[in-house]
C-alpha cells in the first residue's frame, strides 16, 4: 500500500519472485510529486482474524542523472560468456530447457548468432572468428579451438582438471598444465603463430582470477607474459584481493577483509582504492551484506569512475542496489542509477569506453551510459 499520511493512494499485490521462491515482488506505479512524502506498507494476512503490517524504511530518492540504456539480447540463464580482444563480441553461453546452447552477439549492432555445434563451457574468444572451448574430464580437460565461419574445431591443448584458463589479451592465452610429479607448470600461448612456452614451477599458491577481463591476475600480482614471472604485490598479501592495476596511474584496486571477529558478525569486507604502497585514496564504509562488483577494464575521467554496489535486503535501513560514482578526489561516492530488476546481482561489468559500460544481469545483455 502507497500512503500519504492517511490516505491510501494505492494498492498492489504481493507476489512470489520467478526464480527465487523465497522472495516476493510487487510492482507500483504512481505520478509521484517533488518534495512529498509518501510511506509505502506490506500487509501480511496470518489468519482470518490478524493481519501484521509492515513499514518499509524511509529513504530519498534523488534523481542525479539520466541513464541511456540499450538492450541487445535476453537470455534464460546465462552462462559463461567472453568478450573478443578487440571489444566487438561477446561469446555466451545460455542453459535454457535442460540444454547448453552457445551464441556470438556482435555488440555494436545487437545481431546475434546461435552457434549450431554443441560447445564445451569456459568459453575464451580468440577474434570475432573463433573461440577457444573446454570438454571437462576426470584430471585432464581439452581444450578445443572451433572456428564459426567452418564451422569445425581442432584441438588447442590440454589443461589441468582443477587448473585456470586466461582471457585472451596481448595476442597470448596462458592455461594450466595437467599435473606431473607434482610439478605444476603453465603454457603461453601466442595466438598469432600458435608459439608455445612452458613456464616451471609455477606452484606459487596464488589463484588466477578468471572473471577478470583484461589483465592476467594470479592471487595479488599481474602475470607478465614477456618474462613468464609475477609482478609484486599490488595489495596487501594479508586478507586482500586484487581487482584491478591501472599502471598509467599507479591505481590498484582490491577488496579488504577485516578479519574473522568481524566475519563472524556479518560484516562485509571493504572495497579500497589507493595508489601503490600507499593509503587509501578511497575506502568502503563497514556495512553488512554488500558486495562490490569493479567493471573489468575500469578507466577513470575526471578522477572519477564507476563501482556497482549489490545490497543484500536489510529490515532497519533501505539501501539501494545499483551503480555508485566514486570521486578519488575526494573519496566520495553517491548513487548515480538504480537497477529496476529482480536480480540484482551481475554476471559480469566491461567498461568499453568512457561512457559506456556492457551490462550482464540474469540473462540480459545491455550497454548503459549517461545521457
Amino acid at each position: 500500500m502507497l500512503n500519504q499520511d492517511s490516505d491510501t493512494l494505492a494498492i498492489t499485490p504481493v507476489d512470489t519472485a520467478p526464480f527465487q521462491k523465497t522472495s516476493s515482488i510487487t510492482e507500483l506505479e504512481y505520478d509521484f510529486k517533488e518534495g512529498e512524502f509518501y510511506q509505502l506498507f506490506v500487509d501480511l494476512k496470518v489468519n482470518e482474524d490478524s493481519v501484521f503490517r509492515f513499514q518499509l524504511p524511509d529513504y530519498q530518492h534523488i534523481i542525479k542523472t539520466q541513464m541511456a540504456v540499450k538492450p541487445l539480447a535476453k537470455f534464460d540463464r546465462l552462462g559463461e560468456f567472453d568478450l573478443s580482444p578487440d571489444r566487438e563480441y561477446l561469446f555466451m553461453n545460455d542453459f535454457a530447457n535442460n540444454e547448453i546452447s552457445t551464441y556470438r552477439l556482435e555488440v555494436n549492432s545487437g545481431q546475434l548468432l546461435k552457434i549450431d555445434d554443441k560447445l564445451g563451457l569456459r568459453l575464451r574468444a580468440v577474434d570475432g572468428n573463433r573461440v577457444i572451448y573446454q570438454n571437462s574430464g576426470v584430471y585432464i580437460n581439452d581444450l578445443f579451438l572451433y572456428d564459426i565461419e567452418n564451422s569445425s574445431s581442432i584441438p588447442f591443448g590440454q589443461m589441468s582438471s582443477t587448473g585456470s584458463v586466461s582471457r585472451v589479451n596481448d595476442g597470448h592465452l596462458v592455461y594450466s598444465n595437467p599435473i606431473e610429479e607434482g610439478n605444476r607448470t603453465l603454457t603461453v600461448v601466442n595466438l598469432e603463430n600458435d608459439e608455445r612456452r612452458i613456464i616451471p614451477d609455477f606452484d606459487f599458491g596464488n589463484t588466477y582470477r578468471e572473471d577478470i577481463i583484461g589483465q592476467k591476475i594470479f592471487g595479488n600480482s599481474i602475470f607478465d607474459i614477456e618474462t613468464g614471472t609475477l609482478s609484486e604485490e599490488l595489495s596487501p598479501f594479508q586478507g586482500t584481493a586484487l581487482l584491478q592495476y591501472i599502471p598509467s596511474e599507479d591505481l590498484v584496486f582490491y577488496i579488504q577483509g577485516l578479519g574473522s571477529e568481524a566475519l563472524q558478525q556479518g560484516f562485509s569486507s571493504k572495497f579500497v582504492v589507493s595508489k601503490k604502497d600507499q593509503e587509501p585514496s578511497f575506502e568502503s564504509l563497514s556495512e553488512k551484506g554488500v558486495t562490490y562488483y569493479l567493471p573489468s577494464e575500469t578507466t577513470l575521467k575526471d578522477n572519477k569512475f564507476l563501482l556497482y554496489l549489490f545490497y543484500m535486503p536489510n529490515q532497519d535501513e533501505h539501501r539501494i542496489s545499483g551503480f555508485y560514482q566514486v570521486d578519488l578526489s575526494n573519496g566520495s561516492i553517491e548513487l548515480v542509477h538504480s537497477q529496476d530488476r529482480l536480480n540484482f546481482s551481475p554476471n559480469g561489468l566491461v567498461q568499453l569506453e568512457d561512457n559506456l559500460w556492457l551490462t550482464l544481469f540474469s540473462g540480459e545483455v545491455e550497454l548503459i551510459q549517461f545521457n
